[in-house]
């Protein structure tokens, strides 16, 4: 286990040191290299040697730094990749083949399946992590081991890919064949191996086989979905209610717990509702879930509906108005797919919504809280402002659907305003009775107001503003749920 620790801090540590990347991407990338490791795990041999496990995180590394510049900067030349293979990998034959398939990909020169992608991967892992195991198979079993796990990596990415455009082997008009080869590999000597090497592939089993169904029919599957509700907007809902409950001295677990559960199930149902009604302007953003299954996620979406009626007759026990007070929120975030063509009109109804479980404490307590106000409004302020964030990045298909903040006045001047709004949240903030949470909250927003006004200069050099700004709602939560 220290093993593994201490590997995982020395992957910080190189990718820390990759300055060109913004520190934010950096630490995705980490993450990534982490599920990259448990991954690949699999391929080590039953007594991991400490040697082994090195070269085992080097190749999550180096993996997750191709990707960075191969789909996450496609305009980049590959020199990260390379400096750390040159420092890291002493195969001569795995940096060929690494850095023919990268050039392969910059040229567009891949295959119409993309297959050969997991062969010379796989070959890679061979090579870098010396297994002997995997030395009992010869170079053409090892191609068609590799060819089968990109298979599964396409299935398990098909969304994404889809929605990107980029390319997979399930999108070509033989999927099933693609499909058919992915089941029997599941049931190979091989992949039983892996298993046993790795529990990580018991999971990516149950998961791949979860998918099938959708792919195989076309038939939409629970999980797609259960995306289009944004379970995490409702998480963020359920526990901004809970701290709204917090505000107060007589604080009642059971029906805080009921009213933010019962604000989670509005809130993707809101979301549901409107990826239905949105979804021939989302098709055009490579969206299509929802344009291609409308009748299947009206289905579910009248399902949710249901839970969430019955759910909030359960809150109508603890408290009428606190019932009624949500029942009111989630009848205006339905209209709001309505209110697209009312200029900031429909920023604002998403910022009303989005804020308005700071007060569903104020609501249950019949008692005003100065605490309840300033998070109000601070959430407000912010999620209004993230609401013209993500205007501005979809300007191009809102011109002519919908009237937003940068299709009237220009993506620039919207910028503008926008640098100047940011520091709005951070006045508030000061009229918030707790010190501890104005001295940790303030220098936070001024900075952040700060860093967004950069993007205004240098927008390819500053990290995506609706990425900083969730991360700042999220940040935000922390704090308040932590605050004394």
């Amino acid at each position: 286990m220290t093993t593994h620790i201490q590997l995982v801090f020395w992957a910080l540590q190189v990718l820390w040191g990759q300055k060109t990347i913004h520190c934010l991407n950096r630490l995705r990338l980490w993450k990534k290299s982490i599920n990259l490791y448990l991954s690949l795990l699999a391929f080590t041999d039953k007594h991991r040697p400490a040697d082994q496990l090195f070269r085992v995180m080097v190749s999550a590394v180096l993996t997750a730094v191709y990707d960075y510049d191969t789909d996450w900067e496609p305009g980049s030349d590959g020199s990260r990749f390379k400096e750390l293979m040159c420092q890291y990998v002493k195969s001569e034959t795995a940096e060929t083949i690494a850095v023919k398939l990268l050039e392969s990909e910059k040229t567009n020169a891949l295959s119409e399946d993309g297959l050969e992608r997991g062969s010379v991967a796989f070959k890679f892992y061979c090579l870098v992590i010396d297994s002997e195991w995997l030395k009992q198979y010869s170079p053409a079993q090892l191609d068609t081991f590799g060819k089968f796990l990109q298979i599964l990596d396409d299935i398990l990415d098909f969304n994404h890919d889809r929605a990107a455009g980029d390319k997979n082997c399930l999108l070509l008009s033989n999927r099933d064949e693609y499909i058919t080869q992915a089941r029997e590999f599941l049931k190979s000597d091989f992949f039983q191996k892996l298993k046993g090497h790795s529990r990580i592939y018991w999971l990516l089993e149950l998961k791949v086989r979860w998918i099938f169904s959708g792919l195989e029919k076309n038939r939409a599957t629970f999980r797609q979905l259960l995306q289009t509700t944004r379970p995490s907007t409702g998480v963020y809902a359920l526990v901004l209610t809970i701290i709204s409950f917090r505000f107060f001295t007589e604080f009642f677990w059971p029906a805080a717990i009921a009213s933010g559960l019962a604000y989670l199930l509005l809130t993707m149902s809101i979301m549901a509702f409107n990826d239905f009604t949105d979804r021939e302007i989302d098709a055009k953003k490579g969206k299509t879930f929802a344009k291609q299954h409308p009748a299947e996620l009206k289905r579910f979406w009248w399902q949710l509906n249901t839970i969430t009626t019955l759910w909030l007759l359960l809150v109508v026990g603890f408290d009428w108005a606190t019932a009624g007070y949500c029942l009111l929120v989630w009848l205006i975030g339905l209209s709001y797919s309505k209110l697209r063509s009312c200029y900031l009109v429909n920023n604002l109804v998403v910022a009303l919504c989005s804020a308005s479980p700071a007060l569903c404490g104020v609501v249950y307590y019949r008692h005003l809280s100065d605490s309840a106000i300033v998070t109000f409004f601070v959430f407000l302020a912010l999620i209004f402002l993230n609401e013209i964030f993500k205007d501005v990045e979809d300007r191009r298909f809102d011109s002519g659907n919908k009237n937003t903040m940068p299709v009237k006045i220009g993506h620039m001047v919207t910028m503008a305003y926008l640098n100047c709004l940011l520091y709005i949240p951070a006045t508030i903030i000061i009229f918030h009775p707790s010190w501890w949470v104005k001295t940790v909250t303030i220098p936070l927003l001024a900075v952040i107001a700060f860093q967004q006004a950069l993007v205004f200069f240098e927008p390819k050099r500053i990290f995506g503003p609706k990425a900083t700004m969730r991360l700042l709602l999220e940040f935000l939560l922390v704090i308040l749920l932590l605050s004394p």
